[in-house]
C-alpha cells in the first residue's frame, strides 16, 4: 500500500516594505517593516516609505545648497481581498537603517522641508526592523523643518540657525554648539535640548510674543546665549514642560528695553519682560 504525505505551504514573508505572499493552501505570509500581512491566497499590500525622498541603509548623504520639499504625500499599497494594507511614513524623508544625514546651507541659503522626516524605530520598528538616523546641521545658512518628524537619532546644530515650526517628537537629543542657533514656534521633545557654549537659543520666530514649545528638558550651559524679541508689551518666550537648568546670558534686540531673567522652575514659561 502506497503512503502518501501531506504538503502545507507557507506564503512568502515579506522583506522591509514588502507585503505577506498569499497562498491557496497553508499559512499565508506575514509582511516585512510596513508591509502587509497576506490573508488567504491574498497578498498584503506593501509600505509607502518616503514621499519625496528615500534613503537606503548604509547611505551618506550630505545636503548643500537650496532645497524645498513640500507637498509631498505618501500611501502604502492596499492588500488584494481581505489583506492588510501597507503602512505609510515619511511624506517627505524615509531613512532606512542607521545613519547620520547631514544638511550645510551656506551663508544666505535656506534649505526647507516641510514634510516628515522618518526612520524605521520612529515609525514603530523593533528588533531587526529597527533602525535610528540622526541630523547634522552644518554651514551657516538656514534649515527649517515644519513638518511632524519622527527620526530618532541626535540632532545636532554645528552652525547656522535650525527653525522649528513643526515638531521633533522622536529625537533622541539636540544640542546647540558654538555658532549654531535654535529658533521657530514647533514643538520639540527629547529628553534633553542643551544649548552649549557660544550657541544660542532664540524663541519664536523674530516677533515679540511668539515662542517655542519644549516638551522635554532644556540646558543652557555656561556661556549659552539667549536671545528674545522685545517690544514695550510683551516678548518672546519658550515653555518647558519638564526643567531647565543653568542661567544663560540674557541679549535683546530692542534698543529701548531691556529684558529681565526670571528664576526658571519645572514646567515653566522662560520669558522676559519690559522693563518700564
Amino acid at each position: 500500500m502506497a503512503a502518501y504525505g501531506l504538503s502545507l505551504a507557507l506564503g512568502g514573508q515579506g522583506g522591509l516594505g514588502d507585503g505577506g505572499g498569499g497562498v491557496n493552501s497553508g499559512t499565508p505570509g506575514a509582511g516585512g517593516f510596513g508591509g502587509g500581512n497576506a490573508n488567504g491566497n491574498s497578498g498584503g499590500g506593501g509600505a509607502g516609505l518616503g514621499g519625496a525622498i528615500f534613503v537606503q541603509s548604509g547611505g551618506t548623504v550630505t545636503v548643500a545648497g537650496s532645497l524645498n520639499v513640500n507637498g509631498n504625500t505618501v500611501a502604502g499599497g492596499g492588500g488584494a481581498g481581505a489583506a492588510t494594507n501597507g503602512s505609510a511614513f515619511g511624506s517627505g524623508l524615509f531613512l532606512q537603517g542607521n545613519g547620520v544625514i547631514t544638511f550645510q546651507p551656506g551663508s544666505g541659503v535656506t534649505q526647507t522641508i516641510s514634510n516628515s522626516i522618518a526612520d524605521q524605530s520612529g515609525s514603530g520598528g523593533t528588533g531587526a526592523d529597527a533602525g535610528s538616523w540622526g541630523l547634522n546641521k552644518n554651514g551657516a545658512g538656514t534649515l527649517v523643518l515644519s513638518g511632524i518628524n519622527t527620526y530618532t537619532g541626535a540632532t545636532t546644530v554645528n552652525g547656522g540657525a535650525l527653525e522649528v515650526d513643526g515638531t521633533l517628537t522622536g529625537t533622541s537629543k539636540v544640542a546647540v554648539n558654538a555658532g549654531g542657533i535654535l529658533t521657530g514656534t514647533g514643538t520639540i521633545d527629547p529628553l534633553v535640548v542643551a544649548i552649549n557654549n557660544g550657541a544660542i537659543f532664540a524663541p519664536g520666530n523674530g516677533t515679540p510674543g511668539t515662542s517655542t514649545a519644549i516638551a522635554g528638558n532644556l540646558a543652557f550651559r555656561s556661556g549659552a546665549l539667549y536671545l528674545v524679541q522685545v517690544n514695550p508689551a510683551t516678548a518672546s518666550f519658550a515653555t518647558v514642560t519638564r526643567a531647565t537648568c543653568g542661567w544663560p546670558k540674557y541679549q535683546s534686540d530692542s534698543r529701548r528695553r531691556s529684558p529681565v531673567m526670571r528664576p526658571v522652575l519645572p514646567s515653566a514659561i522662560l520669558q522676559s519682560r519690559p522693563v518700564q
